[in-house]
């Protein structure tokens, strides 16, 4: 700001080492899945241990956000908020059972 800039846009923060994050979502999302077929399967009394015969690991585009700040003031500081960064995994899966 002292050297004649006013205008902030486009700050990102990212985590390091996403890919072992991402690798625990993606295990809890498939874990999810095999308890919800055992649950069918119980419920409709049907083989205990059902096969999964496809899994597709499907990926969400997230929007990127974008906000920017104006300024004249020199004193003014600019406005970071804490926030919580989100790692999802979705997969889908068929069964046989």
């Amino acid at each position: 700001m002292q050297n004649g800039a006013n205008r902030i846009s486009s700050i990102h923060f990212n985590i390091e080492n996403t890919d072992a994050y991402y690798q625990q979502a993606l295990s809890l999302a498939l874990h999810n899945a095999q308890m919800k077929a055992k649950t069918i399967a119980e419920t409709m009394r049907l083989p205990i241990q059902p096969q999964p015969i496809e899994i597709v690991e499907e990926h969400e585009i997230e929007p990127v956000l974008y906000r920017s700040v104006t300024t004249v003031d020199s004193t003014i500081s600019t406005p970071i908020e804490q926030g919580q960064m989100t790692i999802n995994a979705t997969v889908r899966v068929k069964f046989q059972y």
